[in-house]
């Protein structure tokens, strides 16, 4: 065989293999029912309350005083595989707004409110974390993965408000653009304190959580 054909059968099973390495979760369980919905103007499930988990107000960092209007949004994008698809929005005032889009067990748009000492303690870690000094942007240059998308809204009076595009989410990288600890712990942060795993993973057969296909 010529030197030229094997190289060829080389490149070819070289790219199989990348392509199958994209796909690091393979394909999840299939769900039997996966509940989902297109309702508006919902509560937040008592299960989604019960899953927050408050983040811990930073040592000497003063406690929040936010307006009603302040905004707190984290918007998670699909990628190449089953990745969730979804917006959390956190009002000042304990509002919640969630939107389920793809690869969620909730879908549409939903509203609750979460206790306001939480809230208070979100916004509380969003402004010890100064993101008037973050960039626009973290981004590596890679393919197939999510993005997160943080607006931080402090004031909450038509002022813009800080937007940072982070792809991949928390990743790290040597060359100096990789994502902040703070804005990594505040996009965590978010999900928890709304408890947005309720909504958004699905259950498999053996009972754990895992992926939604639909």
């Amino acid at each position: 065989m010529g030197h030229k054909m094997m190289r060829r059968i080389v490149l070819v099973l070289s790219l199989l293999a990348a392509a199958a390495a994209c796909r690091t979760v393979g394909d999840p369980p299939s769900q039997a029912t996966t509940p989902t919905t297109t309702a508006t103007g919902t509560t937040i499930p008592t299960a989604a309350l019960s899953a927050k988990l408050a983040p811990t107000n930073p040592t000497g960092c003063p406690a929040a005083h936010q307006p009603a209007t302040a905004r707190l949004i984290l918007q998670r994008s699909m990628c190449y595989g089953y990745c969730p698809d979804y917006t959390i929005e956190v009002h000042g005032d304990g509002q919640a707004i969630f939107e389920g889009r793809n690869f969620v067990r909730v879908r549409g748009r939903h509203t609750g409110r979460i206790p306001q000492a939480d809230t208070d303690a979100l916004f509380a870690k969003a402004a010890c974390a100064h993101p008037e000094t973050w960039k626009t942007e973290y981004t590596w240059p890679v393919t197939d993965n999510p993005t997160a998308i943080v607006t931080v809204d402090l004031a909450g009076d038509g002022s813009p408000p800080v937007v940072v595009n982070d792809y991949p989410p928390c990743h790290e990288t040597h060359d100096g653009n990789e994502t902040p600890e703070a804005l990594c712990d505040l996009e965590r942060a978010i999900d928890t304190t709304a408890g947005t795993a309720a909504w958004v993973n699905c259950v498999g057969a053996d009972g754990g959580e895992t992926y939604c296909t639909r």
